[in-house]
C-alpha cells in the first residue's frame, strides 16, 4: 500500500527502448529542414491556422518546445532565467511568470518566433540546450490588444467567471503594456479518509466535502525605450492579491457509528508588488546593462481546525495565525561583447538583499472557545540573506558543425537567523559549466555538458509550520544547507516529417548534502541534508504533423519523463528516493484544425506517477494512481473572436493519496496504520472567449 524503499527496475532502459523505436518508425517519412546553426524560425504566417490571441498561444504551438518557467522562488536574478526571451532580452521582472509575460503580448505583434541553441543569446541561457526568442515587429504604431472572459462550471454547478485585458500602445521607439487580470478557480472535491489498523480493522471514517475558492487580482505595466542605436531602458511595475480560502467538512465515523463533526476553516492571502527595470547601452566595444529590481509581499494565514459533537456542540480543537513579510532587492551589472578573437563572451555582477520575518502563533481551542497558546519551536524569526556572484561565459564555435560553451560562476553568502534561533554563517560556492553541441545534418543535433548546480535555500525551510488537515506540525531548521549537485547531461534531437521534432535529453546528478527531511531533538522532523545521492532521469519529447500520416492538420505532441533516485534514509539506512520527486509523468495531445469550418478540436492526457514524501513516522504518498483527460473545440468565427468549450476529468478519475504511520518513526519496520484519502471533483467545463483588436 506504500512506497517504502528504491526499487530497481529497467524503467529507463525501456524508456529509452521505446523513444529509439518510435523515431524508427517515423523516420523514412522524413522531410529534412535546413538548419545549419540549429535554429528554427517561425514567422507570424506559421500560426494564422491557429488564430493566435497573444505570444503564449504562439509559443505553446512551437513544435518541440516545452517551457521551463523562471524559478519566482530565486533569490536574485542569477539561476532564475526560464527559456524565453523578447527581441533576445531576458525579461527584467520576477513576480510575474513567462506565461503571464507572454499572455500580455498581442499575436499581431509579433513578427516571428525563434527555437534558437542558447549559446546564441549568451549568458547564463548558454545552459540551456534552446531558448524560444519572441521577435516583435519593427515598425508597428498604434494600439492592438486582447480582452478574455471565461466561465468555468465544476460539479456544484457555481458558475465561476474570469478574465482580463491587455493593451499595448507602440509609438517610434517606445512602447507601453498595460493589463488587468482576475483569475479564479473554484475547485470543490467530495471523498473520504479511511483509517485502518493493520489487520483491517477500522480507526475512522471521515466522510469530506472541500470547497476552494482561489481569487488572484493583478495590475501590470511596462514601459520601453529601445532605439536603434543599441541602447534600451525598460521600467516595469506589478501589483497583485490572491486568496485561497477552504471550507471544509466532514463527519466522523468508526465501526460502531456516527462519533463527531469536523471543520476546518482556512483563509490564506498574498498581497505584494514588484517594481523593476534595465537600461543598457553600447560601452568599451561592447554592450553593458544595469538591471535593477525590488519586490516585497506579505502572507497572511488563519486557520480554525473544531470538533463538534453530534448535536453540533463545540468540542475543541486548534487554530493558528501567521505571518510572513518577504523582501528582495536585486542590482546586477552585465557586459557582453560579441567576436573577441572569435568568442562571444559575458561577465557580470550581482548582489541581492533578502529577508523574512515570519510571526506565527498556535492555540488549543477549548470547549468554551477560548484559546490556549501551543509552544513551537522556531516560530518567531528573522532571516537575513546577503548575496552576490561574479561571473563570465563565453562561446564559440569550433567549426560550422560543432560549437563549445564555457561558464563560470563565484557565489558568496552570509545567511543570518535571529528571534526564536540564532544562526550565521558565510557559504562560498564555484560553479562551473562547460557544453559541446554538435549538428552533423540540419536535422540531427546532439549536445553534452557538465555543470555544478548550488540550491537556493527555502527561507521557509527555517521556520515552523502546521498542517491541520494532515495533524502534524513541521518544525524549521536554522542549519539547513543548500544541496549541491554535479550534472552530466546529453540531449539528442531529430527533425521529422518536416517541422516536426524528437528529443532526448538525459541526465545524471551526484548530489551533495541532498535536502528532505531529518529528525530534530524535540521529536519532530524539519527540512535538512541527508548524505550523498544521485538521479537518473531522461525528457523524452515528440511533435509530430500528422498530414503524411493520412491525418489532415492534424498533430500530436507527447512528452516522457521518468527518473530514478537513490539517497539514505536517515531512519532505516537504507536506500530510497528522494522526497518530493516522482518516478515519471507523462502527457500526451492531438489537435486537428477544421478549415471548412474555423473549428479545431482535440484532446489531451496526463499522467503521473506517485509522489513520495518519507517524514518522522510516516509514508505520505501522492497521485499512487492519477490521469486526467480532458477534450475541448474551438471556433473561430471571424480572424479577431475565439469561442473555446474545454471539459476536463471527463473519465472522472479520483485523486488519491495513502499514507503508511510508524510508532515510534520509520526505524520500526511494521507499520502502526494505514490511511487511505480519496477525493472526486466530477468533469469541470469551461467556456472561453477571445476578442483582439488593433
Amino acid at each position: 500500500m506504500s512506497l517504502q524503499f528504491r526499487r530497481p527496475t529497467p524503467r529507463l532502459a525501456v524508456a529509452l527502448a521505446a523513444s529509439v523505436a518510435l523515431v524508427a518508425l517515423v523516420s523514412p517519412a522524413l522531410a529534412q529542414t535546413e538548419q545549419t546553426d540549429g535554429s528554427a524560425v517561425y514567422p507570424a504566417e506559421w500560426f494564422a491556422r491557429y488564430a493566435p490571441t497573444n505570444a503564449w498561444e504562439m509559443a505553446e504551438r512551437v513544435p518541440g518546445f516545452t517551457l521551463a518557467e523562471s524559478d519566482e522562488g530565486t533569490r536574485g536574478f542569477t539561476g532564475a532565467a526560464g527559456n524565453v526571451v523578447i527581441n533576445g532580452q531576458r525579461p527584467s521582472a520576477k513576480a510575474e511568470t513567462l506565461e503571464s509575460l507572454l499572455r500580455r503580448i498581442p499575436a499581431a505583434q509579433v513578427a516571428r518566433i525563434e527555437l534558437v541553441p542558447g549559446a546564441q543569446i549568451g549568458g547564463e541561457y548558454r545552459s540551456r540546450p534552446q531558448v524560444l526568442n519572441v521577435v516583435l515587429v519593427e515598425s508597428a504604431d498604434g494600439v492592438s490588444g486582447a480582452v478574455e472572459f471565461a466561465l468555468q462550471y465544476p460539479y456544484n454547478g457555481v458558475l465561476t467567471p474570469d478574465g482580463g485585458v491587455t493593451l499595448l500602445r507602440r509609438k517610434g521607439d517606445t512602447s507601453l503594456n498595460l493589463a488587468l487580470r482576475y483569475d479564479a478557480n473554484r475547485a470543490p472535491d467530495y471523498g473520504y479518509d479511511r483509517l485502518v489498523l493493520p489487520s483491517g480493522d477500522l480507526v475512522e471514517r471521515r466522510d469530506k466535502q472541500n470547497e476552494y475558492f482561489r481569487e488572484e487580482t493583478s495590475a501590470a505595466a511596462s514601459w520601453a525605450w529601445t532605439p536603434q542605436d543599441g541602447r534600451s531602458l525598460r521600467i516595469n511595475g506589478r501589483g497583485w492579491r490572491w486568496t485561497n480560502p477552504l471550507r471544509h467538512f466532514s463527519d466522523v465515523s468508526d465501526d460502531s457509528g456516527p462519533l463527531r463533526h469536523d471543520t476546518i476553516m482556512q483563509a490564506p492571502a498574498e498581497q505584494g508588488f514588484e517594481l523593476g527595470g534595465d537600461a543598457g547601452r553600447p560601452w568599451a566595444g561592447g554592450t553593458a546593462k544595469l538591471v535593477g529590481l525590488a519586490r516585497r509581499w506579505t502572507f497572511t494565514l488563519e486557520e480554525e481546525a473544531l470538533s463538534h459533537d453530534l448535536s453540533n456542540a463545540l468540542t475543541g480543537g486548534v487554530a493558528q495565525d501567521a505571518e510572513n513579510r518577504y523582501g528582495e532587492t536585486v542590482g546586477r551589472f552585465t557586459w557582453a561583447k560579441d567576436g573577441w578573437r572569435g568568442w562571444s563572451i559575458e561577465t557580470g555582477l550581482e548582489a541581492a538583499f533578502n529577508t523574512l520575518e515570519s510571526d506565527l502563533d498556535v492555540f488549543e481551542v477549548e470547549a468554551d472557545g477560548s484559546r490556549t497558546p501551543i509552544a513551537l519551536p522556531v516560530s518567531d524569526v528573522l532571516v537575513e540573506e546577503l548575496r552576490g556572484e561574479a561571473f563570465v561565459s563565453g562561446g564559440r564555435p569550433l567549426s560550422e558543425r560543432l560549437t563549445f560553451d564555457w561558464g563560470l560562476g563565484v557565489e558568496a553568502s552570509t545567511l543570518t537567523v535571529s528571534g526564536d534561533a540564532e544562526a550565521e554563517r558565510t557559504l562560498v560556492f564555484v560553479k562551473p559549466r562547460a557544453s559541446l553541441e554538435w549538428r552533423p545534418t540540419p536535422v540531427w543535433r546532439f549536445r553534452g555538458a557538465v555543470e555544478r548546480l548550488v540550491a537556493q535555500l527555502n527561507f521557509n525551510d527555517f521556520i515552523s509550520g502546521a498542517e491541520f488537515a494532515n495533524n502534524r506540525y513541521n518544525s524549521g531548521n536554522a542549519d539547513i544547507e543548500p544541496e549541491r549537485t554535479w550534472r552530466l547531461s546529453g540531449v539528442v534531437e531529430r527533425k521529422l516529417l518536416g517541422d516536426g521534432t524528437f528529443r532526448v535529453s538525459l541526465y545524471y546528478d551526484h548530489v551533495e548534502m541532498v535536502q528532505d527531511r531529518v529528525p530534530t531533538d524535540i521529536g519532530l522532523d524539519a527540512p535538512g541534508n541527508l548524505g550523498t545521492g544521485r538521479r537518473i532521469w531522461a525528457d523524452t519529447v515528440l511533435d509530430l504533423p500528422l498530414a503524411k500520416l493520412g491525418v489532415q492538420d492534424g498533430r500530436f505532441n507527447l512528452r516522457w519523463i521518468i527518473q530514478d533516485s537513490d539517497v539514505e534514509d536517515p531512519y532505516t539506512g537504507r536506500g530510497r528516493y528522494f522526497s518530493g520527486e516522482q518516478p515519471w509523468s507523462i502527457s500526451a495531445g492531438f489537435r486537428q484544425e477544421l478549415k471548412a469550418w474555423k473549428t479545431a478540436w482535440g484532446v489531451d492526457w496526463f499522467a503521473e506517477g506517485e509522489l513520495p514524501q518519507y517524514r518522522l513516522n510516516e509514508i505520505d504518498i501522492w497521485n499512487p494512481e492519477n490521469d486526467n483527460f480532458g477534450v475541448f473545440v474551438e471556433h473561430r468565427p471571424t480572424e479577431r473572436l475565439t469561442v473555446r468549450l474545454d471539459a476536463r476529468n471527463i473519465l472522472d478519475r479520483d485523486i488519491v493519496r495513502e499514507r503508511t504511520f510508524y510508532l515510534p518513526d520509520r526505524s520500526n519496520p511494521a507499520p502502526a496504520a494505514f490511511e487511505e484519502r480519496r477525493r472526486w471533483q466530477d468533469t469541470t467545463w469551461s467556456l472561453q472567449v477571445k476578442r483582439t483588436f488593433g
